[in-house]
């Protein structure tokens, strides 16, 4: 009987001990190509601003880690594309925040989606991430 109550106090302190951190660093989208080049993205925040003159741009601000050397995010402001660089910090986390398009004089009068592709280089491999907005409205 002493072994059972023992057991039991065991198993109590065991449920109790391990809790489910629901606030974690869990990646909220994982990203992976068959060499092991990973993107791990933990937030993801797509928002537009406005100016003066009546236009309009579309960000892209995401937090993350990578086991990559070097990253890029594309950007297409003027029509012309562009790979802008990103900084990897030393614990290889990630936290760009860019104007991906611009309009100069107009906004769109509907709602709209953007996407960008974020590519991570690692020695000769290179995986490429497509990030897409959902809808968006000015």
């Amino acid at each position: 009987m002493k072994h059972f109550a023992y057991l039991i106090v065991c198993l109590c302190f065991l449920l109790i001990s391990c809790n489910d951190d629901s606030n974690s660093n869990s990646p909220i989208e994982s990203y992976k190509d068959s060499s092991g080049t990973y993107l791990n993205i933990s937030s993801c925040n797509w928002y537009l601003t406005t100016d003066q003159w009546g236009g309009g741009m579309v960000h892209l601000k995401f937090t993350g880690i990578t086991n990559g050397d070097k990253m890029t995010v594309r950007t297409s402001g003027d029509g012309v594309l562009e790979d802008v660089p990103v900084t990897i910090d030393n614990h290889k986390s990630v936290s760009p925040d860019l104007a991906i398009s611009f309009s100069v004089t107009a906004v769109p009068k509907n709602s709209f989606t953007s996407s960008s592709l974020v590519q991570v280089y690692r020695g000769n491999d290179t995986l490429k991430v497509t990030l897409n907005s959902g809808n968006l409205h000015y």
